[in-house]
């Protein structure tokens, strides 16, 4: 038991220093996955259906293209932070003036002698 709580531990640490303020949200979409299958399972008893592979199958290939989205919409996000981030530069120098994309009245700050 003690083996499985320093497993989750070490998952949670990694995922958190990776995915940083994205950490939470995606820890509630895993537990809403969960409870979706779990209704899921409690529905065919209810509906009383059987409960068989295909269908669970189904599902599950339904909650791994809306995890893909999630990771695209993920991707997209960081390349455009990556673009963003990157956009003043021009011949080896890299523009730090006030705020991206739009100024808050105040000046572009000069660096050696040039306006960004």
């Amino acid at each position: 038991m003690d083996n499985i709580k320093r497993w989750f531990i070490a998952i949670g640490a990694a995922l958190s220093s990776w995915l940083g303020l994205l950490y939470v949200p995606m820890i509630v979409l895993i537990l809403c996955n969960i409870i979706d299958y779990g209704t899921g399972l409690c529905a065919a008893k209810y509906r009383q259906e059987t409960v068989c592979s295909y269908k669970s199958i189904r599902g599950i290939a339904k909650k791994i293209c809306m995890w893909l989205l999630v990771a695209v919409g993920a991707i997209l996000d960081w390349l455009l932070s990556f673009a963003a981030a990157n956009s003043g530069e021009r011949q080896g120098h890299r523009c730090t003036s006030a705020a991206f994309p739009f100024e808050t009245g105040e000046k572009h700050k000069i660096q050696n002698g040039r306006g960004c």
